[in-house]
């Protein structure tokens, strides 16, 4: 009986809240319960099985992130909460139930770890008055230095929960068929209904594109065990990926230089001397016809490119207030409008990961992420030069260029770590695929380790075994 009295109450409430609300509240408010209804759910699964969670994470971060307006109307997603969610987990049964793994002891971990403590020193260092100016809202501010954390954390969270062969094959190929669709609607300008929201330019960012390359193109060059036509597949995703870039939308060069860089990253491990041959050969053409190229590919960026040109310049004079940890996250953007730019006194931003990452954390905070960048891609290529051929081997191939991929896109934009005022948090669901992916190839270290001492044992015995027999004989 108290069941059902609960039960209309609670339906009760619910149409009260319907007829007092605006139709958007009514409906964020019921996405919001639907969620939080959804949290003991998945806390529970993902104690068990933690590879389902971030399989969750990736298909709809690229698929649908169930963008919404959050509180001051700032643009959320799914991803911000769900990476919240699946790292907070991480942490509680690392703290309660796996308390003798620890973390693993690779210099990546050290450069993570060291990165996030800079950014909370930077906040600390930010509620200093560096200038008698305004900085930016509180709520501002931790919402920077939580895509700071959290970016350092799914690494970390990834890194210490995936433990097989199996759960990176389902992995690469959930995000290769939920990337396809996306590149596909993208292609074809579908935007019926839903969809749309699947597809919005504004938060499908520049490392969705890099990383989608960067995995299909790994797999159809190094993944021999493939199929003929199941290689031609991943090359033809490939080739969609820089037909909507180079053709549909050329302009935006955040769109296709970084997948770009990670083709060519990709093209010479496989084929070294022609790369290089091709390379030669095409700085003279390259030359001849950069006047041509400029015009075709960059027509529309000449005023962006001189802007961001002139905010570089006049940062500094920000930046030099506070060099060792910088002006605190998100401050800076504040600070710009009482610094003339080109004559005008407006709020701008970099549009440059590393320049931002000076303004709000320092040359401390800088340094340390050429650190977690250098370490990564020292771990890729380690695991590299002992991953078996096949999958793994084209998986960290995928990982190299997408690597480098993703470090030349952060002098287009903040796509490594999306800055509030821009990217914001609806552009963590692009900037993710660098930290989990990453984050994977510390996984599939420790899973060729783990192999590696297994066959090591199992040999081991055997030579035991035999040398008893022999006594015996």
């Amino acid at each position: 009986m108290k069941v059902w009295i609960a039960t209309a109450g609670l339906v009760l409430l619910a149409v009260l809240a319907g007829l007092a609300l605006p139709v958007k509240a009514y409906m964020g408010l019921v996405a919001a319960l639907v969620l939080l209804a959804c949290v003991p759910i998945l806390f529970m699964f993902q104690i068990g099985n933690p590879f389902w969670g971030f399989a969750l994470l990736v298909v709809t971060a690229v698929t649908f992130p169930l963008e919404f307006r959050g509180p001051s109307g700032v643009m959320m997603g799914s991803s911000f909460p769900l990476v919240t969610l699946l790292c907070g987990i991480w942490l509680l049964k690392i703290i309660t139930i796996d308390r003798s793994e620890g973390l693993d002891r690779d210099r990546s971990v050290y450069a993570i770890v060291t990165f996030m403590g800079v950014a909370v020193l930077a906040f600390a260092s930010g509620q200093y008055p560096w200038f008698p100016w305004d900085p930016a809202p509180l709520p501002a501010q931790v919402a920077e230095l939580a895509l700071f954390l959290l970016s350092g954390c799914l690494f970390l969270a990834t890194a210490h929960q995936l433990n097989g062969f199996a759960q990176l094959r389902w992995l690469t190929w959930m995000f290769l068929a939920a990337g396809t669709l996306v590149c596909g609607m993208q292609v074809l300008s579908v935007q019926i209904g839903i969809v749309k929201w699947a597809i919005r330019p504004v938060s499908v960012g520049s490392l969705f594109w890099t990383w989608l390359v960067a995995v299909s193109f790994g797999q159809a060059l190094f993944n021999s065990r493939l199929s003929p036509w199941v290689r031609l597949g991943m090359l033809g995703i490939t080739a969609m990926v820089f037909y909507h870039g180079l053709i549909q939308v050329r302009s935006w060069a955040s769109g296709w230089i970084p997948a770009l860089i990670a083709l060519g990253v990709i093209l010479a491990l496989r084929l070294p001397r022609t790369t290089i041959g091709l390379g030669l050969v095409s700085i003279p053409l390259g030359l001849f016809l950069m006047t041509q190229f400029s015009e075709f590919f960059m027509a529309d960026e000449e005023y962006s490119l001189m802007t961001r040109q002139e905010a570089w310049r006049v940062m500094w004079q920000l930046i030099e207030r506070s060099p060792v940890l910088g002006l605190g996250p998100a401050n800076y953007y504040y600070y710009t409008e009482n610094v003339p730019l080109l004559g005008w006194y407006v709020r701008f931003i970099s549009h440059n990961n590393y320049e931002d990452l000076l303004a709000q954390t320092g040359f401390l905070g800088l340094i340390a992420f050429c650190w977690v960048a250098f370490e990564i891609l020292w771990l890729a290529w380690r695991v590299y030069l002992r991953a078996p051929a096949g999958f793994a081997q084209a998986y960290v191939v995928g990982g190299i260029g997408g690597i480098v991929g993703s470090l030349a896109s952060g002098m287009l934009g903040d796509w490594i770590i999306p800055f509030y005022y821009n990217a914001g948090i609806i552009g963590f669901r692009s900037s993710l695929l660098f930290w989990v992916f990453t984050g994977t190839l510390l996984a599939l270290k420790r899973i060729i380790s783990a192999q590696e001492a297994a066959t090591s044992g199992l040999t081991h015995f055997s030579r035991i075994r035999d040398r008893k027999l022999v006594q015996v004989a």
